[in-house]
């Protein structure tokens, strides 16, 4: 008679349970026209039997059915019977191959934009509260293993400086010394999840210079950076981030509108033609940043199964109910990339420093050898993993990440156009206050009030620009910071402006009113 098996489908996944030999999960489903009892399952290979399994009673209809199978160690040609005892029920011949071992870093933080969903004051507030909360956590989880105790990454530099600021001198120095350096915290090596597309060149290059302070005065390497929350990148980004000794860029956007590089989509869905992983090249054709690029910062670990752990109302889920959605995933990714190693974000915005996703972990990990997941404390690791491996298979990319969400600065004119025009204004002002120096050794050069102004404006153009889902009095608060931002940035300018043409017209006798003119060409003219 004939079979009553429709479909019959053999998925070996790279899910490895621990234990001696090591077990891989294979993933079976059975769309049968009746009910199937006492079925069983044999692997052959030509005529040696690799391996049998009872699968019991299979219902009508879709079964879907997990075994666990010795391992091979190479490429074995296959035939896989399904059978309920009296005769050959189904057949599928593939190539078995080993397992991938995949090692997954999942990278905790919070996300804390700065004035969008509440005040600066406050946020910066919240952030240095959570480097406290973190510092607590790590240290109540030192005992745990290796890859699931408790580690923390400080988005940027922003909440970093205001650490020390806040709280103590020595405070900063303690945590950059016991956790930074011991790979259980880092810090990430930009200012913030910055609207790159409104800086001007001379902004773009300051911003580099908080990477000054992290290293000087804690020692701090400051290599990889993240992008989060934030659609868009300008190219030019690259060469001036790579030329401050920047390396890597995690990529983290909130894919609300699309972005692209170089005019094409990039990597908002699992489904796009461009790599995740790739060089970023710079507009010189030789600076390049490795970029890692995620869907989304919140929801890449829903792909993956474990995006439960961000949720208040949470306990541990078994390990098995993880299983069917991270194998799926691994074979997604094992589709497109040669890669064992691969960067999950799995956090949310003001995301208080909890033990949900080490509790995750280390439970998933003593039932499941690979994949194994691992906190992130050196956001460089992964980078460093993946490079060391496999960085003559990964693909590059030139051009524009272009932004999305244009409708954020754009939505207030006046005081963009006030930012642009110190933007403009504050490099002459640098110039002129130089030159001022260079023939008047009385003269005073400004340098913190240059160093407060670029400041403020690196500040404001930071990718929460108010215009979320405020109404009321956050509103009012946000703008105003934003507008004493921009304020004294431009003041800056044109006071030091002044003040340095007052001490160069001096230079030159005149009677009566004068035009002071400036060639800043390095060639003579006389017109």
């Amino acid at each position: 008679p004939a079979s009553p098996v429709k479909r019959w489908e053999v998925a070996p996944s790279s899910l490895v349970a621990r234990g001696e030999p090591p077990l891989q999960r294979i993933d079976l489903t059975v769309e049968s026209g009746e009910t199937l009892r006492a079925c069983e399952l044999r692997v052959w290979s030509g005529e040696r039997l690799l391996a049998e399994k009872e699968l019991g009673e299979l219902v009508k209809g879709t079964n879907a059915v997990s075994v666990l199978l010795k391992e091979p160690e190479t490429p074995v040609p296959t035939r896989w019977v399904l059978s309920d005892g009296r005769r050959t029920l189904a057949e599928q011949v593939l190539t078995w191959n080993p397992p991938r071992h995949w090692t997954l870093y999942v990278l905790k933080s919070a996300h804390v934009d700065i004035g969008l969903h509440d005040s600066q004051y406050k946020q910066r507030l919240m952030g240095v509260d959570f480097i406290d909360q973190a510092r607590r956590l790590a240290d109540e989880t030192a005992g745990w293993s290796e890859a699931s105790r408790y580690r923390y990454v400080v988005e940027g530099l922003w909440w970093w400086l205001n650490y020390p600021r806040d709280r103590s001198e020595r405070l900063a120095g303690e945590i950059a010394r016991d956790y930074v350096k011991a790979g259980i915290f880092d810090i990430g090596a930009s200012h913030s999840g910055n609207h790159t597309q409104v800086y001007g060149m001379e902004e773009l290059c300051r911003s580099a210079y908080y990477l000054r302070e992290l290293r000087s005065r804690w020692d701090v390497p400051g290599e990889t950076m993240l992008m989060v929350d934030n659609n868009g990148i300008t190219w030019p980004l690259v060469t001036a981030y790579a030329d401050a000794g920047i390396k890597n860029l995690a990529f983290l956007p909130n894919a609300w509108n699309p972005t692209t590089v170089g005019g094409t989509r990039i990597d908002v869905g699992w489904d796009s033609k461009l790599p995740h992983l790739f060089y970023w090249y710079g507009p010189d054709g030789k600076s390049r940043l490795l970029v890692w690029a995620n869907p989304h910062y919140i929801s890449t670990g829903d792909h993956f199964g474990i995006g439960t752990c961000r949720k208040q109302s949470w306990s541990v889920p078994p390990p098995e109910t993880i299983a069917p959605q991270m194998a799926k995933q691994l074979a997604l990714l094992e589709s497109r990339y040669p890669y064992d190693v691969w960067l999950v974000s799995n956090y949310d915005d003001n995301e208080t420093p909890n033990l949900r996703f080490p509790a995750l972990a280390k439970t998933w990990n003593a039932r499941w050898r690979w994949p194994e997941l691992r906190t992130v404390g050196d956001l460089s690791e992964p980078f460093r993993e993946v490079e060391k491996r496999f960085g003559d298979r990964i693909s590059t990319l030139r051009g524009d990440i272009t932004g999305g969400w244009a409708q954020h600065p754009l939505s207030t004119p006046p005081l963009l156009a006030r930012k642009r025009a110190a933007d403009r204004l504050l490099p002459v002002a640098e110039t002129l206050a130089t030159l001022a120096r260079l023939v008047d050794p009385d003269f005073v050069y400004p340098s913190v009030a240059f160093r407060r102004a670029w400041d403020a404006l690196v500040c404001n153009d930071e990718h929460g620009y108010g215009t979320s889902y405020y109404k009321g009095r956050p509103v009012y608060d946000t703008w105003m910071q934003k507008r004493d931002w921009i304020d004294r940035g431009l003041a800056t300018a044109q006071t030091e402006s002044a003040r340095a043409l007052t001490t160069l017209a001096a230079l030159a006798a005149s009677e009566g009113p004068s035009v002071f003119v400036f060639n800043p060409t390095l060639h003579p003219r006389c017109e």
